[in-house]
């Protein structure tokens, strides 16, 4: 009886085999969840992204996965980054790692990254009063790209800035879960300091190595897909040779971050005084996958703060004092230099710069002031408010919303305040620029300052700004039970 068993099991698994090995060779696939699921033996498909199947990972069995043009046939299993290590290339050791795999069934798609859409998480804001926001809050179907913000530089190194960071990287990894497709980064600087910390670091070639090395490990050890590099030259701290080391920096860290497949993108800034002589724009481009440009807070006065105006506007005022101070012209002005207008992203502000007038009776654009505008009831900075305290304001009947054609932006005036800011039609005027000149998406400073809990009536969804942009550039998203309401 045993051995007839024992035959009757041994048909079972050859009959599987078999029926797997026609469905393989015909390209027959199981469709479920709009997804392809594949027993193992699974064939790399061009432009595919493999990624994990479940949300539970503390029993993953890491298998064989197809990455850009390479085989990795075998890993070890890290848990607390949710990531497989050590890839075996045709028997080579490749030090890799790369999203979890289930051992038995593989799940791919195709990631729709026509268009980026980068947006970046201001890791401070979990300390802020009544605005909270953590990466449970954020919504990551609605970005092919995060950038945490921010790391630091210290003895060369790169370092984490404050101390919860580490339980908010793997929070942030997480959000892989609901996007598959989710590329993560950590940004390096944009604090003060960061520039006579760049300087040092970039220096040398010995310097260089040694903060390399160290990002390596730092985005193996908490699972990120690559490094935003956040250099402002200073006038107090930078040195004119800071030009060429970064572009050396930006080599020699892709060079390095090849073999692991990890991303390196830079922010830069958008006026031209601040980029003469400064940047080697082209020679950059060259080893860098994406440029973010900042095109917000470009209003020439946003120092002395003694007249209005947008600090994020898609066109030029007639009124301009420069000709840098607009989406278009920034954008032409690096294009100019030869970067690809594909590795140009485009930066969008999810908050308004304010004012205080100098009398009720004149409140249009280049108004004269006398000052910033207070802090905000939840982000509590003089000069800024989030696109949810605005929207707040106004439905409680306070003000006026107003409209400038010629620069395609809002500005909302109540009493003494004046505020230049983004909305959802400002948004769409943008998108349908940045479509028209061919560029490679949006930046989004950022997240935590959108209504992303639509506290605002006037939001018809949560996350208002991201979604318009997602309109504008996607060809769809999956629709949730809450998005079809």
């Amino acid at each position: 009886m045993e051995h007839i068993k024992t035959k009757r099991k041994t048909l079972c698994i050859l009959i599987l085999v078999l029926v797997c090995n026609f469905m393989f060779s015909t390209g027959i696939s199981w469709t479920r969840y709009n997804y392809r699921f594949y027993f193992s033996g699974y064939r790399c498909v061009p432009n595919e992204t493999i990624f994990q199947k479940d949300d539970v990972f503390d029993s993953v069995t890491c298998g064989r996965m197809c990455y850009v043009t390479k085989q990795c046939l075998s890993y070890v299993y890290q848990p607390d980054s949710h990531q497989c290590i050590g890839c075996r290339v045709h028997g080579e050791k490749w030090a890799g790692h790369y999203d979890a795999l289930p051992g038995s069934m593989y799940l791919s798609r195709s990631c729709d990254q026509t268009y980026l859409r980068v947006g970046y998480y201001d890791s401070p804001a979990i300390y802020r009063s009544g605005g909270k926001y953590t990466p449970d809050n954020v919504d990551a179907r609605l970005c092919t790209h995060i950038i945490y913000s921010f790391a630091g530089i210290a003895n060369n190194t790169l370092r984490m800035a404050l101390l919860n960071d580490g339980k908010m990287f793997k929070k942030l990894q997480k959000l892989k879960v609901s996007n598959p497709c989710l590329k993560t980064l950590i940004a390096v600087g944009g604090y003060e300091g960061a520039s006579s910390d760049y300087s040092l670091m970039m220096e040398s070639k010995e310097n260089r190595l040694k903060f390399i090395e160290s990002a390596r490990s730092f985005l193996r050890t908490y699972g990120f897909n690559g490094v935003d590099l956040k250099w402002e030259h200073s006038v107090q701290e930078s040195k004119p040779e800071d030009k060429q080391n970064l572009v050396l920096l930006a080599k020699e860290m892709k060079e390095a971050f090849v073999i692991d497949g990890y991303l390196l993108s830079a922010e830069v800034p958008a006026r031209q005084w601040e980029i003469e002589g400064k940047y080697d724009e082209k020679a950059l481009a060259e080893h860098l996958d994406f440029i973010h440009v900042t095109t917000y807070d470009l209003h020439l006065d946003m120092h002395t703060n003694s007249y209005t105006g947008l600090h994020s506007p898609l066109y030029l005022s007639s009124q301009a004092l420069a000709e840098d101070t607009s989406l278009n012209s920034a954008a032409e002005y690096w294009i100019s230099k030869g970067v690809p207008k594909k590795k140009l992203i485009i930066g969008i502000a999810t908050y308004g710069r304010t004012f205080t007038l100098l009398n009720e009776g004149e409140s249009m654009i280049d108004a004269p002031t006398i000052g910033l505008g207070g802090p905000g009831e939840f982000t509590l900075k003089p000069g800024l408010l989030s696109y949810y305290e605005i929207c707040l304001m106004q439905e409680r009947g306070l003000g006026i919303e107003h409209w400038d054609d010629e620069q395609k932006g809002p500005y909302y005036v109540n009493r003494l305040l004046w505020v230049g800011y983004d909305n959802v039609r400002s948004i769409s005027e943008k998108m349908s620029w940045l479509k028209e000149k061919g560029y490679g998406g949006v930046v989004m400073n950022s997240l935590d300052l959108d209504d992303y809990g639509q506290v605002c009536k006037s939001s018809s969804r949560p996350y208002p700004l991201l979604n318009a942009i997602n309109d504008h550039l996607t060809s769809g998203l999956e629709k949730t039970a809450q998005d079809q309401k």
